[in-house]
């Protein structure tokens, strides 16, 4: 049958369809707008109500919210330099002890002649680094030249740091060899003091740099405590620079950081793909360098298949919600830092365990971070403890039979375990004594250093402080 355009029924009908059409396209765009906004409106509200808590949101807040220590009185210019001039260990210290292969002898072995000598010729290459190092201790602000503001691209300029550690400790340990109490004293302090200028960096790399130097810290302070005997005073000055420690809120601080790199990457999803491949990152190559424009092709054919994706990912609205659920894991992982010292473990792993469905905005495992920040607290705690003891043995001439006998003149309180808030365990010995906690299996293994494999620090052993004199 002829259908008449012209007829004047058709053109009704034309028109009452393009009509339908419009309505339903200006509908569909309605909405599509109202939800864009409304997922705008939501983020909005996440982001006032932690600036409203005084916290920094995005990374530009993060920079300002780092306020620098005022001129001449900040410990990291100091530590800079020292970084600077700083000799890394070469092929002639590859044997010696901890900036080397070489093993440190047990904690009553002297050390051999010939490692002493080279201790001492690698530290007279540090002597300008050391000083600054031991400068640097006597302020106690700090902050770094690190500009948070650039998000995941970041620079951190401290890429040598664990040196600085290392040879303050090799100073420490020829000061005990030769019997040099005050000079040992003075580098255990200074180790903490350069422990203590990142501790207010809000960087999960500094807070995992910060109780890595305080672990060899404490570690060397058990080697030295078997060599040599302080004096009250000098083990009255090493316990309150070791309860400075203690009071470190790095961890808390550490997630108010990576919070904010999140943003960064909200207002940056190019940077990494839906697909979670790094858009700046070299791949592969499928075929030979004799065929090099079939690779080339197909990276410029991934990288349009990346831009894609990212545009999808935006326009669908997967970005807001994906970075809204990755403020409330992060604002979980705040709230697991504050808890009790023996409950942050768990806690974080419970917010890991319901970090699922992301297609970007994923945390990192950060209960391994949390781990580490408890047992740093048990290293600290027993190690002030530790001190306590011998300033009991100085006045007394005895060892204590129990902690408790260090209350009040030694210790205010004996400290809690910090894995299940129970004071820290102590064990008589033939000779000497142990001060251990119970670790993150809290079971007490009687003050057993090592696990059958060996290993220190996990189940089936405790987290020691011995000495054998």
């Amino acid at each position: 049958m002829y259908h008449d355009p012209q007829n004047p029924d058709n053109v009704r009908r034309k028109r009452r369809r393009l009509k339908i059409l419009l309505i339903v396209l200006l509908v569909l765009v309605t909405t599509y707008v109202a939800y864009r906004l409304i997922l705008i409106q939501q983020v909005n509200r996440r982001m006032a109500a932690i600036r409203a808590s005084g916290l920094p949101i995005t990374p530009e807040e993060l920079n300002r919210w780092c306020k620098a220590p005022p001129l001449g009185q900040n410990a990291a210019d100091i530590y800079l330099q020292a970084m600077a001039v700083l000799c890394l260990p070469g092929s002639d210290e590859c044997e010696l002890p901890i900036v080397g292969v070489a093993e440190l002898p047990d904690r009553t072995t002297p050390l051999a002649p010939e490692m002493k000598q080279g201790i001492a010729g690698y530290l007279r290459q540090n002597t300008r680094a050391l000083r600054l190092l031991h400068q640097g201790a006597t302020f106690k602000a700090a902050r770094y030249p690190v500009d948070y503001s650039k998000g995941m691209l970041v620079q951190r300029p401290l890429d040598h740091a664990h040196y600085g550690f290392k040879c303050l400790l090799l100073e420490g340990i020829l000061n005990a060899e030769a019997n040099r109490s005050e000079q040992a004293a003075q580098d255990l302090i200074a180790m903490l003091g350069v422990a203590r200028s990142l501790e207010n960096e809000p960087d999960i790399f500094f807070n995992i740099l910060r109780i890595n130097c305080n672990a060899m810290t404490v570690s060397g302070l058990e080697w030295i405590v078997n060599r040599i005997r302080f004096t009250d005073n000098q083990l009255i000055r090493m316990i309150e620079t070791l309860c400075e420690a203690e009071g470190s809120q790095g961890l808390f601080l550490a997630m108010v950081g990576e919070r904010a790199m999140g943003h960064w990457l909200y207002q940056h999803p190019e940077w990494v793909s839906p697909l979670g491949i790094p858009v700046t990152t070299s791949r592969t190559s499928v075929f030979p360098a004799s065929v090099d424009f079939l690779n080339q092709w197909i990276e410029e054919g991934r990288g349009m298949v990346d831009r894609c994706l990212v545009l999808l990912y935006k326009a669908s609205g997967l970005l807001e919600k994906d970075f809204m659920r990755y403020l409330d894991w992060m604002n979980e992982y705040l709230l697991a830092a504050q808890l009790p010292t023996d409950q942050r473990y768990t806690a974080a792993v419970n917010v890991e365990s319901k970090i699922t469905g992301l297609l970007r905005f994923s945390p990192p495992p950060f209960s391994r971070s949390f781990l580490m920040d408890v047992r740093n607290l048990a290293d600290l705690r027993k190690a002030i403890t530790t001190l306590a003891v011998e300033r009991y043995r100085l006045a007394t001439g005895n060892l204590p039979d129990r902690l408790d006998q260090l209350v009040p003149k030694f210790l205010d309180k004996v400290p809690a375990d910090p894995f299940d808030l129970r004071p820290l365990r102590y064990k008589r010995l033939s000779k000497g004594y142990i001060v251990y906690s119970v670790g993150e299996d809290q079971i007490d293994d009687g003050g057993k250093e090592k696990n059958a494999e060996g290993r220190t620090y996990q189940s089936g052993a405790d987290i020691t402080f011995t000495v054998e004199h």
